[in-house]
């Protein structure tokens, strides 16, 4: 085999990429140091819509459509410069709209 058809392996490739992407992490990182962190967040609860058909037979068809609701919560956590540890409390409150249940042509609305 001569030097101008040489083709080197997939593995080799990827053997090397590897390689070199892990000393660039060590050559370019600096040693790190964790810090403890707390933060808060606020924001809308959107849950989609959801189309109902029963699995058994009985023909019913529905549908749930839900409010824009809120959503709060907190996070406490440790992070290093790659990595980090954190633990995440949230709560959510979204009203059901209305169902709408159709079986055999009729229907019925609750709100």
């Amino acid at each position: 085999m001569d030097a101008k058809n040489f083709q080197p392996e997939a593995s080799v490739i990827l053997r090397s990429v590897f390689a070199l992407v892990v000393g660039c992490v060590f050559a370019f990182s600096v040693p790190a140091h964790a810090e403890p962190y707390v933060s808060a967040y606020f924001g809308a609860a959107m849950p989609h819509d959801s189309d109902v058909r029963d699995n058994i037979g009985l023909g019913f068809t529905g549908e749930f459509t839900f409010d824009t609701g809120i959503a709060a919560g907190a996070k406490i956590g440790w992070m290093a410069r790659v990595a980090g540890l954190e633990l995440d409390f949230n709560w959510h409150e979204s009203d059901l709209d209305e169902i709408t249940v159709r079986q055999l042509g009729s229907a019925w609305t609750r709100r």
